[in-house]
């Protein structure tokens, strides 16, 4: 960490770093044989309950099959009524071929063994044609706990037995030649196709954090780097089409499996140069990857874009109607403690439109340094997230950000909760084997009011991506979809055909111009009917009349004709769950103002100075939000 010493100087205070929390793991298979050999993870005891667990952050996240990974990261929790800071050494995994709720979840954990890095912001890349995840190649490290020092840069695979555990190999050491050359990167953005996955920015991770008290002695590692996962080779390439400078930090990458040939790479939000103010980069503008020419395009958005951020979390979905719904959550402004400006948002990207979403709900689970996965169905899965407006004055740095895992404990069990895409609102319980995913009425009623007048918003390369499609979801949902910040469902391997208009969906509600239809019919039967009544009882009058004769004749007259049927109006419990008419609102205490029907707390004028996560130490008093959830033994590092 090369400039650690240095900021203690600058703080003028001495940081003590904690012993390591114990742990009891078995010994590793003693071996004689290469690093090239698999090895097998040891398995650890120690246990973190819910009651006890505060906060997780900065760590990676993907699915395979029928698991959930989670790697790396920091996290806080209580020991003996004291809050404990550790990083995370094992490689956890949850299963999602059943049914759980974050109190009753089991989280598995994969000790990694000695070489396997445990970084924070760790490239995490799954390729499905090995069947094997890739870490080790990205991420910086943590300061909790005994952290040991960055390891050489080398990438490891992890091979899942699909119960939830696996065995480590690595595949490219530290004095491969595929490595040289390469600065080992962190707090950049990364995400993962197929084949390839792709790295974009960041700083170099031996810096120990990402950004100085000088803004001007950080370096920033420009360009992007592309992993073929097949030939386990890398190559470097200019980001200048991105940006001037082809630099950018904790922004958000995802893949797009669903349109292009190859697929599509979105690049949103995060800081570049020059480090001010006008370093946020704004949500109007994604920038777009074409991972087959090799080329970029930005594009301007439309709708409630999010307000400009850092370490938000990114995941997406591909409808039945022909459309894929990027979730984008979270995330905060680059300051700590009371000037904190960090969001509580939540905004859709509905695909091929680049159209904005704002999802309105009631605000109160802020969070950064998390992430989100796709987990089959419309439920996408959220894990850990810490804590921007921590109250601490401490002078130190690395108590600032300490404090962001124990200002406040995680409102949801163990920083698990599943938001429900077609619903628009978070759930309790994730269901295995969820119907695929239905756009929510907001989207339905964007392309069926717009039809194709978004087509004119197009850059003509993203129009051209968007030609060709690669939609898998059906009715039903068979298998769990790779979509998140780092993982993406693979594409078919049928031809790419050109891309239809968004489907229509059927509504769950009678329309205004059914119901009144069926009024208007309804009205004009009850006149004919009342017509045929008169005209039959004049006849039968006069029938009467005419005693001499011994046959009585009724006419109905051929206009008369009598219609049968009514129009009904759908039931109430036929409608979607509608959420309460609420503004999204950013957490912190500036003026409100009002933003169209939503309400957004603005920030007023404030420095943005990024301060690096990895200089913490500090408050130790945890304070629980809610009710805890009912202890249930989670296994953990």
């Amino acid at each position: 960490m090369r400039h650690f010493n240095s900021l203690r100087v600058i703080l003028g205070v001495s940081l003590q770093l904690k012993p390591a929390y114990t742990e009891s793991y078995s010994s590793p298979p003693a071996s004689n044989e290469s690093s090239m050999q698999s090895l097998e993870a040891r398995q650890g005891s120690t246990v973190v309950v819910p009651s006890e667990f505060l906060r997780r952050g900065f760590h990676g996240s993907a699915v395979v099959g029928s698991w959930l990974y989670i790697d790396g990261g920091e996290l806080s929790f209580t020991d003996n009524g004291q809050t404990d800071y550790q990083y995370s050494n094992a490689l956890l995994s949850i299963k999602l071929s059943q049914n759980w709720t974050n109190a009753s979840v089991t989280m598995t954990p994969n000790v990694k063994p000695t070489g396997v890095p445990s970084l924070n912001r760790p490239s995490l890349w799954y390729h499905e044609q090995e069947g094997v995840l890739y870490t080790g190649f990205a991420g910086d490290m943590s300061t909790f706990g005994n952290s040991p020092s960055l390891p050489p840069q080398s990438v490891w695979s992890f091979k899942p037995d699909g119960a939830g555990s696996g065995s480590w190999k690595e595949v490219i050491s530290s004095d491969a030649s595929a490595l040289s050359g390469i600065t080992q990167p962190g707090a950049g953005l990364t995400a993962y196709g197929p084949d390839s996955a792709w790295y974009l920015g960041g700083f170099p991770a031996s810096d120990g954090f990402e950004l100085n008290l000088d803004p001007s002695l950080q370096v920033w590692l420009p360009g992007m780097i592309e992993f073929n996962m097949a030939s386990k080779s890398f190559t470097n390439s200019s980001a200048t089409e991105y940006n001037t400078n082809g630099t950018i930090l904790n922004g958000a990458m995802h893949y797009v499996p669903s349109f292009g040939r190859n697929g599509m790479v979105l690049v949103m939000g995060g800081i570049t140069l020059p480090y001010n103010k006008t370093g946020l980069v704004s949500f109007e503008t994604v920038s777009v990857f074409d991972p087959a020419k090799k080329e970029w395009f930005n594009q301007t958005t439309t709708g409630n874009a999010p307000s400009p951020r850092v370490q938000c979390c990114v995941a997406g979905i591909d409808s039945i109607n022909n459309t894929y719904e990027v979730f984008v959550y979270g995330g905060w402004g680059t300051a700590l403690g009371p000037d904190a400006v960090q969001y509580d948002t939540i905004n859709i990207l509905t695909l091929p439109a680049f159209h904005w979403i704002s999802v309105p709900y009631n605000p109160q689970n802020p969070r950064y340094a998390h992430t989100c996965n796709a987990v089959g169905g419309s439920q996408i899965i959220t894990i850990g997230g810490v804590d921007a407006n921590s109250n601490i004055t401490d002078v130190s740095y690395q108590a600032n950000v300490e404090s962001t895992y124990n200002t406040s404990a995680d409102p949801f069990s163990l920083g698990l909760a599943i938001f429900d895409m077609t619903a628009l609102r978070f759930v309790d319980q994730y269901t295995a084997g969820a119907n695929a995913y239905e756009q929510s009425d907001p989207i339905k009623e964007f392309y069926s009011s717009s039809q194709n007048a978004y087509q004119q918003n197009l850059n003509a390369g993203v129009a051209a991506l968007v030609q060709f499609t690669n939609f898998t979801n059906t009715t039903t949902s068979t298998s769990i979809p790779n979509n998140n910040t780092n993982t993406s469902t693979p594409l078919p391997s049928t031809s790419h055909q050109p891309s239809p208009s968004p489907k229509p969906s059927p509504s769950h509600h009678t329309s205004a111009g059914t119901l009144a239809g069926s009024v208007t019919g309804a009205l004009a039967f009850l006149a004919s009917l009342a017509t045929g009544t008169i005209y039959f009882l004049k006849r039968q009058k006069a029938a009467k009349a005419a005693t001499k004769k011994k046959q009585i004749s009724i006419e109905v007259a051929p206009n008369a004709h009598i219609r049968t049927g009514w129009a009904y109006e759908l039931p109430a419990d036929c409608r979607p769950p509608e959420l309460k008419d609420q503004g999204l609102v950013e957490m912190s205490n500036q003026p409100l103002v009002e933003m169209g029907s939503q309400l957004l707390v603005e920030i007023g004028d404030q420095p943005l100075v990024e301060m690096g996560h990895d200089q913490r130490r500090g408050a130790r008093e945890a304070v629980e939000i809610g009710q805890p959830a009912t202890p249930v033994h989670v296994h953990e590092l």
